[in-house]
């Protein structure tokens, strides 16, 4: 098997354009990049996370995003499930939005790989792809709640 294929999404987000490219944040949008980002940037009732209280904690701000990272890649590795985690968490955040899907797994009618990543030999690195998607959501939910410095709505940011 072509381990190059396996590991690597079929093509780079530019030449994807009409599977799905969100042309604000250069993601390749899927149900659960969509959920996550309307969750944690776009949810008008409030951003559940980071805490108020943990915005200038770094290192508290850091072992909830890496506690995040590495349950979502232990399940698509090694199919562990997520452990049980605080709401206000950035894993409990995760862990409550897929606690009724079978991600990683496809077909899953809550979070499916879009059509263009469905091939078989696709999948696995379009979950991986959602993982670092994810990744940099929550590093924008920080940087838009001050952590890090001033908060401002450019993402990246300039300069």
């Amino acid at each position: 098997m072509d381990t190059q294929t396996v590991l690597s999404p079929p093509a780079s987000a530019a030449d994807v354009v009409s599977g799905g490219v969100d042309p604000k944040t250069g993601m390749v949008e899927s149900k659960f990049i969509a959920a996550l980002r309307a969750t944690l940037i776009d949810n008008p009732a409030g951003k559940p996370w980071p805490p108020v209280d943990l915005i200038n904690e770094r290192e508290k701000i850091l072992a909830q995003m890496t506690a995040m990272v590495r349950a979502l890649f232990m399940r698509v590795e090694r199919r562990r499930a997520i452990p049980k985690a605080s709401k206000k968490s950035a894993l409990g955040i995760v862990s409550a939005m897929l606690k009724a899907s079978k991600w990683p797994k496809n077909p899953d009618k809550t979070f499916p790989v879009p059509d263009e990543y469905s091939d078989p030999k696709f999948v696995l690195s379009f979950r991986r792809y959602e993982i670092c998607c994810a990744m940099n959501i929550f590093y924008q939910a920080y940087h838009r709640a001050g952590g890090g410095g001033a908060a401002s709505p450019e993402w990246p940011p300039k300069g």
